[in-house]
């Protein structure tokens, strides 16, 4: 493990589409530098359970709807919308969450597709970019997520889209995007380590 030091970032933020592998590098990254790990999932299902959809619709937008009907009715730029909305919206909480961390708090590595690259200012951020097939094979793979669909391949075209828009807007934002081919966690944890800025 390493020293946690003023040497390194005392946030690194990770982002990248859903199935890009983000959380498990970001664990392996946390464990590796000592760190806290956090995901935007979590800091979202705290958002919703505190708020409701009248009062903030935003970080609500399948509020009473089954996932799989709300990726077969959502034309694909209301998708995006959608998306872009409740990530904004998010983003305070995720602010406020790593504000005391940059100066006197436990340091932490942050990860989540919520990490866009508009946002990224305050600390060194990173974007797993993997390729959108397989990102679909993950999809596919994960038969929970489109089990019971009434159009399963409809369920995960739309969903695969939705992360082929956000590869394309990082592509065309992000400072900072690590293309991902066939490397194993751990190979891209170290590329990470390796790449991290060292204060003097």
């Amino acid at each position: 493990m390493v020293k946690v030091t003023a040497e390194f970032p005392r946030v690194i933020a990770i982002g990248g589409a859903p199935r890009s592998g983000k959380s498990t590098v970001a664990r392996l990254v946390a464990a590796r530098l000592g760190y806290d790990h956090i995901g935007t999932d979590d800091l979202s299902t705290a958002a919703r359970a505190a708020t409701t959809p009248a009062s903030d619709p935003d970080l609500h937008p399948m509020a009473g709807i089954d996932h799989r009907d709300y990726y077969l009715r959502t034309p694909a730029d209301q998708l995006w919308q959608h998306f872009i909305r409740a990530h904004r919206a998010l983003w305070p909480i995720v602010e406020a969450v790593m504000a005391p961390r940059l100066d006197w708090g436990d340091p932490a590595v942050i990860e989540g597709w919520a990490i866009l690259p508009e946002f990224a200012a305050k600390t060194y951020t990173c974007w797993l970019r993997v390729d959108i097939e397989l990102i679909e094979k993950r999809i596919r793979d994960d038969t929970e997520f489109w089990r019971g669909a009434a159009d399963p391949e409809k369920v995960i075209a739309a969903f695969t889209g939705q992360c082929h828009r956000y590869n394309e807007h990082i592509d065309r934002t992000a400072p900072n995007v690590i293309r991902i081919g066939a490397e194993t966690p751990d190979e891209i944890c170290a590329r990470i380590l390796r790449d991290l800025p060292r204060h003097p």
